[in-house]
């Protein structure tokens, strides 16, 4: 996972380039789709069957305003966990779930119904805004989140982009988004 961070984070700060394959994924979708749906791996088709579906999971209403988290230790940066920072992250985990269980049915079944639930899921907290406000020295645990909010949304995007089925306006809207709320993670780096 961090080395999705860095990556994502070291292609934000190389500047305007080319993107040779504006469809190109984390993963190659076909190559993957195919492995999966002819796997034999008991474990695997136990994975594949306890997959969840973003058409079974509830609408996740963007956050509004500032995102102010609770750091994730009560004290330091070690021992017992704080449940105050447990429950003001339920909103990211519970929006993180619905769109990467999208992606995951599409990949594996090629649903274009879960697809575009993720799709509409993602572009909805694009249209809002989310994962914009916030000040991470206010609130280190807040940028912290968004980090992991964005990476979690990027690889679901790059997986997705492959439907041709999906409304470009979203995708463009959304890819724009993520753009940003990246930026804006870099930028506060460089301070």
């Amino acid at each position: 996972m961090r080395t999705v961070i860095a990556f994502m984070l070291l292609a934000a700060t190389a500047g305007a380039q080319t993107v040779p394959n504006p469809k190109a994924s984390y993963i190659d979708v076909a190559a993957r789709r195919a492995e999966l749906q002819r796997t034999h791996d008991a474990r695997t088709k136990l994975a594949i069957s306890e997959l969840k579906s973003c058409l079974k999971l509830p609408f996740v209403t963007p956050p509004q305003g500032r995102i102010i988290i609770p750091p994730h230790y009560l004290n330091g940066s070690h021992g017992p966990t704080n449940p105050a920072e447990a429950e003001a992250t339920k909103i990211y985990y519970g929006f993180e779930a619905r769109v990467t269980a999208g992606m995951n049915q599409w990949l594996v079944t090629g649903s274009k119904d879960e697809a575009r639930c993720a799709q509409d899921q993602i572009d909805s907290w694009a249209q809002a805004g989310a994962l914009l406000d916030y000040d991470p020295k206010e609130s280190s645990q807040a940028w912290f989140q968004v980090e992991w909010t964005l990476s979690s949304t990027a690889i679901t995007e790059s997986v997705l982009v492959n439907e041709p089925s999906l409304d470009q306006t979203k995708v463009a809207r959304d890819v724009q988004w993520m753009n940003k709320a990246a930026h804006r993670m870099v930028d506060w780096c460089r301070l």
